[in-house]
């Protein structure tokens, strides 16, 4: 009995004896299989390096003809991340600057840093016979893509768009060259295509909709106004003597206000119709640069045309100092002071930034710090809450108001003094410092005064 327990015994510690070592032998090919793994990763990796691009913002990287990235201001530049060694070209656009190239060799696990010279501008001699110089520079346009989900690969191969993983909000691709461009479409195992015709200064929005297996194509400027609805604000700042004091006011009504400033392409149709000089444009082109050089009283005519031309009837009467306002008439006019304050603050949507769509000057308008003294064609920066584009900066916007002092009690659809010496501009120009871009910050021009900083938007009622 004792003899068969033993042998027993000793069968059971042999059978556990086989399982931990067979239950070991498993363990030792996991972690050689590991161990493996790590190594083939680690050799991957190790043939691989990254790039890392200093620059300013807005700059369009391409690596080896393919775009990796817009670079912003937030980061100064941008990273390109397990390149793999060897040559590469590496490309740089910058709208209206010349394009800057470069070659580089990566060697495996390097931290290549390569730092993008400062951008020269586009300069063209004209010889006799050549197109003009806004004729050239109007012969691109400007592509945005949008999608649902954010993450997709957009190809826009004629267009400079290549393999590019978006995983931003939006990708915006500027001087793109006019003509048709097929735009392919990659996300949530879906491929997508569409065909658009870009035309000379046009904008166009492409929302790529994965959800629903769809594509669709804007054109920015075919929808050129927005709703402000009516509501209540805190108008003026605690800055400047001429914005106190801080007051309330109240917008009663509903108005429908244009996106962008009047550009060259709609006042110069402006001029040919009603037969008069077309303003010049200081040498900086025409399209869809905004309209400047002209006054306050040829900003209300503009209004009371297209009236006209929309079968409206005219807000505005009378001549010089005697210009009358009607504001139960259903064309277009200039916004009063408190109206254009109200939208650029996103109305009831506002969110009480410094600047019209933001606190950071630069990423909602030209100004001094980014302009390179000149006017940029209208709805490049980021809109407001509203979808209001360029309300900072730019160029000052005409208002009906005559420049007068605030105040102190709350006011319901104010229109400013009844006579003045000066007419208020709102929104800061190209030349302005970033405070005179600021949502509370006014000015004021006699009104037979035009410049090459200033320029309008009109708005019109809710019929």
């Amino acid at each position: 009995m004792n003899t068969n327990i033993s042998l027993s015994s000793n069968k059971e510690s042999k059978e556990r004896t086989d399982i931990v070592m067979w239950n070991n032998g498993r363990l030792a090919a996991l972690l050689m299989v590991l161990f493996l793994f790590w190594c083939a990763s680690f050799a991957l990796h190790a043939e691989a390096g990254h790039i890392q691009i200093k620059c300013e913002s807005g700059v369009q990287v391409f690596l080896d003809g393919t775009l990796k990235g817009i670079t912003s201001a937030d980061v100064g530049g941008i990273i390109l991340q397990d390149v793999t060694m060897g040559n590469h070209s590496l490309r740089f656009i910058k709208p209206g600057f010349t394009p800057q190239e470069t070659n580089i060799n990566l060697k495996a696990g390097q931290i290549l840093v390569h730092t993008v010279q400062t951008f020269v501008p586009r300069v063209r001699i004209q010889e006799e016979g050549e197109e003009d110089e806004s004729t050239v520079q109007a012969k691109v346009g400007t592509i945005i893509v949008k999608s649902l989900p954010v993450e997709c690969v957009v190809d826009f191969p004629t267009a400079g768009l290549s393999g590019y993983e978006k995983s931003k909000a939006q990708i915006i691709v500027t001087d793109a060259p006019i003509g048709r461009h097929t735009g392919r479409f990659r996300g949530m195992g879906k491929t997508l295509a569409y065909t658009i015709e870009l035309q000379s200064n046009q904008i166009i929005e492409v929302f790529v909709n994965f959800v629903k297996g769809t594509v669709e194509v804007v054109d920015l400027f075919s929808e050129g106004f927005v709703l402000v609805e009516a509501g209540s604000f805190q108008m003026g700042s605690t800055g400047e003597s001429d914005e106190k004091p801080v007051h309330r006011v109240t917008i009663s009504r509903d108005f429908y206000m244009s996106k962008y400033e009047v550009t060259f392409a709609q006042y110069d149709a402006f001029c040919e119709a009603t037969g008069r000089s077309k303003p010049s444009d200081n040498g900086w082109g025409r399209g869809n640069r905004p309209a400047i050089n002209m006054s306050w009283y040829e900003a209300i005519e503009y209004c009371n045309w297209l009236s006209r031309k929309e079968g409206l009837t005219q807000v505005y009467s009378g001549s010089g100092n005697a210009v009358r306002l009607n504001l139960s008439a259903n064309g277009y006019r200039l916004p009063t002071e408190a109206e254009w304050e109200y939208a650029a603050r996103g109305g009831k949507e506002g969110r009480n930034y410094t600047y019209a769509g933001g606190n950071t000057a630069g990423a909602v308008g030209w100004f001094y710090d980014n302009s390179d003294g000149k006017t940029h064609s209208v709805g490049r920066k980021q809109a407001n809450e509203l979808g209001l584009y360029d309300m900072s900066g730019n160029v000052w916007e005409w208002v009906w108001d005559w420049k007068g002092s605030y105040s102190s009690s709350s006011q319901t659809d104010p229109v400013g003094p009844s006579a003045g010496s000066f007419r208020v501009g709102r929104g800061g120009g190209w030349g302005s410092g970033a405070g005179g871009r600021r949502v509370a910050n006014r000015s004021g021009d006699p009104p037979s005064n035009s410049d090459g900083a200033l320029g309008f938007r009109p708005v019109r009622p809710i019929e």
